[in-house]
């Protein structure tokens, strides 16, 4: 087979956001159902696109801790993996599940245009 070159890949991160800085962003957000996305991203280092495919039968709940069972068809690298639920990113679950909506099985979901997603 013939070599093809390829360019070259530079899609490395550069800055985070330090915990002070992100305390400070969310002061400015309104919207609970945002704080909430923003705050899992900054404690889970997920993505947002798969933050946003997130679902409730995902959840585990019966043992200590509960665990979040991600599929590796929403992951960058199509691995799977679990996610165990304390502290913080557990209280971003529990609020997720007092403002959940039975008829979307998105864990952060919103109201667009009228239209749950």
């Amino acid at each position: 087979m013939p070599h093809f070159p390829s360019l070259p890949v530079d899609n490395v991160r550069s800055s985070f956001f330090e915990r002070a800085e992100l305390e400070a962003l969310l002061q400015h957000v309104e919207d609970d159902g945002i704080r909430d996305f923003i705050g899992w991203a900054f404690r889970t280092g997920m993505r947002k696109g798969e933050i946003a495919r997130l679902t409730w039968d995902m959840l585990d709940r019966t043992g200590v801790p509960w665990v979040l069972r991600i599929p590796g068809a929403i992951t960058k690298n199509r691995t799977g993996r679990t996610l165990g639920l304390e502290g913080a990113v557990k209280a971003i679950i529990e609020r997720r599940l007092r403002v959940r909506r039975f008829n979307v099985p998105l864990i952060f979901h919103r109201v667009c245009k009228g239209k749950p997603g």
